[in-house]
């Protein structure tokens, strides 16, 4: 080959990847910006040019993720299924994970050994129920201070911590809330992760609440917020109840490019209707079919089951949650005045600081 043709290919090659990369931005500006469908077909452009995998991976995720919103079920099952692994660029989410059109077979649950208790307590009366479910870290660490932000700011509240595989310390600690405060109910899980790694058990722990929904919703037959165990309360919580609505959750307008976080799973407000009761029954099988699946369970499983069973449903009552009901700055931002959640966010490294914040010490430390 002549030195000018070397010259000539690597120059076409350059061109053609900033075409790539100008049509990529240009889908992600038009998605955001209301025109889904001319972004679409952006995307599919830049696909058909059989980019490097990096490209290829994201223009999938993002193609899939529109035609989603659209409700184009079957093309998001197409773009998404393109690629299978675990995506680093994404805290190790799986597009594998998502699937509209599931298989009609469905295991009757989780194929993990587990055990439950505590679950034959007489009903405490309440207004409403405040769950959360963690392992023996995360109670060690946030239920008191989650148990006494809840009393303070939101009284008349039932606080139902479920704790996964208790430690000694933690077994400590919630025994002394469960006796302490007739406002709390504790209930235990025992259960075998050995067959997981690493990322399966984080996984499992951020779904194992969804497991437990729908049966608590039809138990108690109040309204229920789900919410993420390292997450306080720091306002009156009554309003959420009053939308008019089987459910309420945040609805991130950027979903419409990142269907992993297209929904929040820190914190859901359910009320006991049948179509919520219905809602949260998919949102188990879902979960359920992913953990009996072949492919590995990556990060933001919960949120995906939440996203695929909301916009699948058809008759579910949706209010979202104005976005500044949670708040994840510092200990030192000043939230807003409609915010009712502080959210810790413990599983991100630079937020163990919030620990040692007085807004989160005064709890840990009742007088």
């Amino acid at each position: 080959m002549k030195f000018g043709s070397v010259l000539s290919n690597l120059g076409a090659d350059r061109l053609l990847d900033g075409v790539r990369a100008l049509s990529f931005s240009r889908a992600v500006s038009l998605a955001l910006g209301g025109r889904p469908n001319d972004a679409a077909r952006l995307l599919r452009f830049v696909l058909k040019t059989r980019p490097p995998r990096s490209i290829d991976e994201r223009a999938s995720y993002i193609l899939g993720s529109i035609l989603a919103v659209q409700g184009d079920f079957d093309g998001a099952d197409a773009a998404f299924s393109r690629h299978a692994g675990l995506l680093p660029w994404a805290s190790n989410g799986s597009m594998a994970n998502i699937r509209f059109n599931r298989s009609a077979h469905s295991a009757d649950d989780i194929p993990l050994p587990r055990a439950l208790s505590g679950f034959d307590q007489p009903i405490k009366d309440s207004a409403f129920v405040y769950f959360v479910s963690c392992d023996s870290r995360y109670a060690s660490l946030f239920a008191r201070p989650l148990c006494e932000s809840l009393r303070q700011n939101a009284p008349g509240g039932l606080l139902h911590l479920h704790v996964i595989n208790p430690a000694p310390d933690a077994e400590r600690l919630i025994g002394e809330l469960e006796r302490g405060d007739d406002a709390v109910m504790i209930t235990r899980e025992v259960v075998d992760l050995q067959s997981l790694d690493a990322l399966g058990r984080r996984s499992y722990y951020a779904c194992s609440r969804f497991l437990l929904v729908p049966d608590l919703l039809r138990r108690y037959a109040r309204p229920m917020i789900v919410a993420d165990a390292d997450q306080l309360v720091i306002g009156p919580l009554h309003h959420l109840f009053e939308r008019g609505s089987d459910l309420n959750m945040i609805r991130f307008d950027h979903g419409v490019v990142n269907f992993f976080s297209l929904l929040s799973a820190s914190v859901i407000v359910a009320q006991p209707t049948d179509r919520a009761v219905r809602y949260f029954d998919d949102v188990r099988r879902y979960i359920v079919d992913l953990f009996d699946g072949a492919a590995p369970v990556g990060w933001h499983a919960d949120q995906i089951a939440l996203a695929v069973s909301l916009l699948r449903n058809k008759e579910i009552k949706f209010d979202p949650l104005p976005t500044a009901a949670m708040h994840s700055g510092g200990a030192d931002d000043v939230p807003p005045e409609e915010t009712v959640f502080w959210s810790i966010t413990y599983s991100i490294e630079r937020n163990h600081k919030k620990l040692s914040a007085e807004r989160f010490r005064k709890w840990s430390n009742p007088a």
